[in-house]
């Protein structure tokens, strides 16, 4: 019984664990080489694109990226929201959380913020 209640502890601590490795947060991203950002976007994006429940949303975001060059755009802005160690605020949010927000933000044009983004998103959806 001992070894019982033994083994399902080291289980559940080796479960969390691997968990806390395979987490891909902004504490995560910030850590990456640039060719890890790249290679996670374009997986990332590859992946969005073929569920198709993100798909009728972000489909043709999507392939817009990957086709016109724009995976260095998202790296980028990933890297503006995760902000530098003075000011870790938006850390904890998973990357693949926070991938539709950029792709929103990227829609928004050159000269957008997140915000005015987000904004504008909600007025062309109010207005359907």
């Amino acid at each position: 019984m001992k070894e019982t209640i033994c083994a399902v502890i080291a289980a559940g601590a080796l479960a969390t664990v691997t968990m806390a490795d395979t987490l891909r947060d902004g504490n995560w991203w910030v850590k990456q080489s640039h060719a890890t950002k790249v290679a996670y976007i374009l997986g990332a994006l590859d992946h969005a694109a073929g569920h198709a429940a993100l798909a009728d949303r972000f489909n043709v975001r999507a392939q817009t990226t990957l086709s016109s060059g724009q995976v260095e755009q998202v790296c980028r802005r990933l890297d503006m929201l995760y902000g530098t160690t003075k000011q870790p605020t938006n850390r904890t949010l998973q990357v693949q959380s926070a991938l539709p927000l950029v792709l929103i933000w990227i829609a928004g044009g050159p000269g957008a913020t997140l915000e005015s983004a987000m904004q504008k998103m909600r007025e062309e959806s109010a207005s359907r």
